[in-house]
């Protein structure tokens, strides 16, 4: 909630530790073996790898990035 991510937002330099330069790197958190747990608006709670975070539909004028995000 509140993060707002965007496309063009940086992985944080060390996913061990949230950052806060950006939407993404609040929630882009080493955690599950390098995932999170994600609740979504409709009920549904998933597993989601860190780079595919950024392929997930965050608000209504979220588009994901043409290219694949490394994350460190």
């Amino acid at each position: 909630m509140d993060a707002w991510p965007d496309r063009g937002n940086a992985a944080p330099p060390d996913a061990r530790h949230a950052g806060n330069s950006n939407g993404m790197q609040r929630v882009c958190i080493t955690r599950h073996e390098r995932a999170i747990n994600m609740a979504s608006m409709d009920g549904h709670v998933q597993l989601v790898k860190l780079p595919d975070l950024w392929n997930q539909k965050w608000h209504s004028t979220y588009t994901p990035p043409a290219a694949p995000v490394n994350v460190p």
